[in-house]
């Protein structure tokens, strides 16, 4: 916080604060053209992001489940992620971190995934069990819905594939849209 205090013959005292939230890491500008974090060099099967100019707007897609469907996301940068699907969160367990960009703490299941920093992209995945315990069957319709909160820029993606391809290899999952 920083405060200013002005004061005049009259006695009459103006006081301004202004607050600055502690510790919001700084977008840095090689992000997009570092090969650790830039997203051409990641490699996502199905990808999905945010509109750039409205890092924080929700993102949903539509498509049908399939069996052994993996849906992760993928964060180099720092801030809060919620992810609903069919309504119902989601909660993630870690996959890849290199630069402990989400702390260790999604190495757990947990609903809200939060990033402290920025660098190589961290990566959590879900594989829909919430919904397929409660009957959810191949070709059922899902929505998911990723609700970002404090991102300054492209900074996160939601990818969707099947994690069974015979050759050992992520596959695109069906056919998935952006509504």
């Amino acid at each position: 916080m920083l405060r200013v205090e002005a004061r005049s013959s009259n006695a009459a005292t103006a006081r301004i604060a202004i607050y600055v939230r502690a510790g919001a890491a700084v977008r840095p500008p090689e992000l997009d053209t570092n090969p650790r974090s830039a997203w051409s060099t990641f490699g996502l099967t199905h990808p999905f992001g945010p509109d750039p100019k409205a890092a924080n707007s929700a993102v949903t897609v539509r498509g049908s489940y399939e069996k052994d469907l993996l849906v992760t996301l993928v964060v180099r940068g720092a801030d809060t992620l919620r992810v609903t699907a069919n309504g119902r969160p989601l909660t993630f367990e870690c996959d890849t971190d290199p630069d402990d960009l989400v702390g260790g703490a999604p190495c757990g299941d947990v609903e809200v995934v939060r990033a402290t920093e920025y660098g190589a992209p961290a990566q959590v995945f879900d594989s829909l069990y919430i919904l397929t315990s409660q009957g959810l069957r191949a070709g059922d319709p899902v929505t998911i819905t990723v609700t970002p909160s404090g991102f300054s820029g492209d900074d996160w993606r939601l990818d969707i594939f099947d994690w069974t391809d015979a050759r050992g290899a992520y596959a695109t999952a069906g056919t998935w849209t952006r509504k």
